[in-house]
């Protein structure tokens, strides 16, 4: 099977103040200002300055990491690769810290061919000044890597007020057992896991206060619901999770497992669904469908449904 030329955009490298700081609204829900920062090597990219850029994971020909400018009036398509962006093979999730590094997750397409199913919980650093991609940190699964499952890692999302990257996983799970983990990471020279949400095999997973208090929502991996769990000062899970909505008999499948989460300005929460079953049959062609939802009266409404890449 032969794979799109979309390009996906997993992390658009804009320079932003406030790190960290939130963005309030009205309905008391209020995102994490992103801090990604351009990386040093920007410059050997030969980019139109001032004109959006970001990575995509879906160049055709291509496997690993590329770097895109768009094309607009005035500015050509342009894509940019180091020696080295397709050592973990094909990826899925990439986030960018304020200094320019980047972290990438390997996630096999079509076959594991290119994607070494022992590596499929290792995170990746790009490092910002030299643009190398090296092994970050191996994550241990709960249960042991088993060969009907290809896959890992799924999910990341980066607190930048605490330095901390999460990541989901369902490496180790299988058909009988739900063996996946919510990894807490604390970023550094030397990363560190300082917590686990673990028995929960997790996709798409993003960060947002609510009333004042940081949350982190995730998609379930073996069904269509959203969760959410609180987080304390340092980043930690309190509680157990809670279930606030579920993407079962919306959009053109009615099965959608929530890929990606993402949090907008206006308060409200943006969903990328994809067709999941745990196998490689259904991953190709990356069919996504954005569900938005706005929370009003202690209650997410769906407030848009639409094709596309979030």
């Amino acid at each position: 099977m032969i794979r799109t030329r979309l390009i996906i955009v997993l992390s658009t490298l804009l320079l932003t103040t406030g790190c960290g700081k939130k963005e309030v609204n009205e309905t008391g829900i209020t995102k994490l200002k992103e801090c990604k920062g351009a990386p040093g090597y920007l410059g050997r990219a030969g980019f139109v300055p001032g004109k959006p850029f970001g990575f995509s994971v879906a160049e055709r020909g291509v496997t690993g990491l590329s770097l895109i400018q768009f094309p607009a009036k005035g500015v050509p398509y342009k894509s940019f690769r180091l020696p080295g962006w397709e050592a973990a093979g094909h990826l899925g999730a990439v986030v960018t810290d304020k200094e320019g590094n980047s972290f990438v997750i390997p996630r096999p397409f079509v076959n594991t061919l290119k994607n070494d199913p022992l590596k499929q919980n290792t995170i990746y650093k790009v490092h910002t000044r030299t643009g190398e991609m090296t092994p970050y940190i191996q994550l241990e699964p709960m249960r042991a890597v088993n060969p009907n499952n290809p896959f890992g890692l799924l999910g990341l999302a980066l607190d930048c007020e605490n330095d901390l990257l999460y990541a989901s996983s369902v490496a180790g799970s299988d058909a009988a057992n739900e063996a996946g983990s919510i990894y807490v990471i604390r970023l550094g020279e030397k990363p560190e896991v300082i917590t686990t949400l673990s028995g929960v095999d997790a996709m798409g997973v993003g960060i947002s206060y609510f009333n004042d208090e940081k949350y982190l929502f995730f998609g379930k991996a073996r069904s269509s619901e959203v969760y959410r769990i609180q987080l304390t000062g340092k980043g930690e899970f309190v509680g157990q999770p809670v279930p606030v909505l579920t993407l079962s008999f919306l959009g053109d499948r009615g099965d959608d497992k929530p890929r990606k989460i993402r949090f907008d300005a206006r308060g409200n929460m943006l969903v990328a669904g994809i067709s999941f079953n745990f196998n490689l049959a259904n991953s190709p062609d990356k069919q996504e469908t954005i569900y938005t939802f706005h929370y009003q009266q202690g209650k997410w409404l769906l407030i848009s449904i639409q094709k596309g890449i979030l």
